[in-house]
């Protein structure tokens, strides 16, 4: 089916870039139609333009933040897991991460 004939009853798998393998992944999000497609909104919206001061953050909020790496480095642990460690300061002279 062409792009140009498309209509809000189309099945998304003939939509430019979509295809079989994803149309299945997004009719197990209940997707099936051009229709579905444009009313389905997104779990959560992140606005990562607005970056935010290590000092001005909670613990367990999610943000933006523009900062200096100071140190960086892995760890493998005993369990053969790895730790990726960072210390950095963001503007406001705030530390995050382990101390250098």
């Amino acid at each position: 089916m062409p792009a140009s004939k498309l209509t809000l009853s189309s099945e998304v798998k003939y939509v430019k870039g979509v295809g079989p393998a994803r149309a299945e992944l997004l009719a197990s999000r209940g997707i099936q139609t051009v229709e579905d497609l444009l009313y389905y909104t997104p779990f959560r919206y992140e606005d990562r333009t607005r970056i935010s001061r290590v000092l001005d953050l909670l613990p367990g909020q999610t943000a933006t933040v523009l900062a200096k790496v100071l140190t960086c480095g892995l760890t493998k642990t005993r369990g053969g897991t790895y730790i990726y460690d960072l210390a950095a300061v963001d503007a406001s002279d705030s530390a995050v991460g382990s101390p250098p």
